[in-house]
C-alpha cells in the first residue's frame, strides 16, 4: 500500500506506460488523495491508520523512493475520503463524521473542527461549502465560516 507519483504530461489518450517519479509506503488502505495546491504535498486517507502527509518535492532523480511521509493524523475513525481547500483538510471518517484539520504546517495537522454525521463516506469542498456524502443522511451541505 502507498502512494505512487507518475509523470502524466503526455496522457496518450489515457493509455500507455507512465514513468514513476516517486513512491512511498503508507499504512492501511489508501482510499483518497488530495494535493496542497502548488506545493509538492499530498494528503492520503489511509483508513483506520488516519491521514498521512507525503512530501514529493524531490522526485526529479532516478531514485523513486524520494517521496516520503512527513506527518500524520490519527482520526480515530476510518479516514475514507479527503478534500483540501485554503489550508484546511476535510476528512470523511465514516462513524466519526467530518473532521476538519488545519494543515498550515503540513507536517503537523491539527484538528480545528468536527461535525458529527451518521456515516460520512465522501467529501467535496469549494470556496463556500463543504459537501458530505453520508450513507444514512444523504447529502449534507455545510457553510464554511470565514477564518
Amino acid at each position: 500500500m502507498g502512494l505512487g507519483i507518475f509523470d502524466v504530461h503526455d496522457m496518450q489518450s489515457g493509455f500507455g506506460s507512465y514513468k514513476q517519479l516517486g513512491w512511498t509506503d503508507t499504512p492501511g488502505y489508501a482510499s483518497s488523495v488530495a494535493t496542497m495546491g502548488n506545493r509538492y504535498i499530498a494528503f492520503v486517507a489511509c483508513g483506520t491508520a488516519g491521514v498521512y502527509v507525503v512530501d514529493f518535492s524531490d522526485t526529479t532523480t532516478a531514485d523513486t523512493t524520494k517521496a516520503r511521509v512527513i506527518g500524520s493524523y490519527a482520526t480515530g475513525g476510518y479516514a475514507k475520503e479527503i478534500a483540501y481547500q485554503n489550508g484546511r483538510l476535510y476528512v470523511a471518517t465514516e462513524l466519526r463524521g467530518l473532521q476538519i484539520l488545519s494543515v498550515e504546517n503540513p507536517a503537523a495537522p491539527q484538528l480545528v473542527g468536527e461535525i458529527q454525521t451518521d456515516y460520512a463516506l465522501g467529501v467535496a469542498v469549494d470556496q463556500r461549502y463543504v459537501y458530505v456524502a453520508d450513507e444514512d443522511q444523504g447529502l449534507i451541505i455545510i457553510a464554511i465560516p470565514p477564518y
